[in-house]
């Protein structure tokens, strides 16, 4: 085992670690992405429910009005008739049937009029909603296009950083490169190597026996920390 295997895997770590930097930069971006499609997604559901609610309320109104004609048409029927009562009776009766029948026209119009002040809010609100739709698909192309240039250019740097990478692993050993791919697979941007700091690994702390210590520091083994599978190397390998 040669020092020098530990001096590349170090390296290929320190490479991982500035492709992450790249990586979460289009994370950046295309989470503004993320936030006004969801926003788009929210706005569409309010939008379908304001236009349920417009529907709901022109088809109230529009019993509403129904009631409200046939009502009417009693009342001023039942005026019609008082003008041309005969008798006490007939007074009585035509004048409990009026005062039974206007309060129910003026709560029908009443509801009515409630009903057309929430549908006008609504549709103002409609309105606002198609203004925002006829724009969002626009302004989510200009977003995605910015996103695209900033992911090309990330992915440049990253093809160097991988194309560094790429000639430090087919440098190691096989039984090197085999060992340390186990633990890049499971620790890539954090640390998949580690010197052992004072007597434990250098990431987790797990306390390394002596022997294994020393045969890391000379190069002899490979060895992973029994408490989080990184690959332990010597701490010269750091110089």
């Amino acid at each position: 085992m040669l020092l020098e295997d530990f001096k590349n895997i170090l390296e290929v770590q320190s490479l991982d670690k500035q492709i992450q930097k790249h990586l979460c930069i289009i994370e950046d971006e295309q989470k503004r992405l993320q936030v006004v499609t969801a926003n788009k997604d929210r706005r569409a559901k309010e939008k379908e429910a304001l236009e349920e609610s417009l529907s709901k309320l022109s088809h109230e109104n529009s019993q509403l009005e129904k009631d409200l004609f046939t009502l009417e048409k009693e009342l001023n029927k039942a005026k019609e008739h008082l003008g041309m009562a005969t008798s006490t009776q007939q007074v009585s009766a035509l004048e409990k049937e009026i005062s039974n029948l206007s309060p129910r026209v003026e709560e029908i119009e009443s509801k009515i009029l409630e009903n057309l002040e929430r549908e006008e809010k609504a549709q103002e609100e409609l309105n606002k909603a198609k203004t925002y739709f006829s724009a969002i698909d626009e302004t989510i192309a200009e977003i995605q296009n910015e996103i695209d240039q900033v992911a090309n250019q990330e992915q440049k740097e990253i093809s160097k950083y991988n194309e560094r990478i790429t000639l430090l692993l087919e440098n190691l050993s096989q039984d090197t490169r085999e060992i340390y791919f186990k633990a890049r697979e499971k620790h890539r941007f954090n640390h998949p190597a580690t010197p052992i700091m004072g007597s434990g690994c250098g990431v987790c702390k797990y306390q390394i026996p002596a022997i294994t210590r020393s045969q890391v520091e000379r190069s002899e083994v490979l060895e992973f920390c029994p408490g989080c599978s990184r690959l332990l190397v010597p701490l010269n390998a750091k110089l």
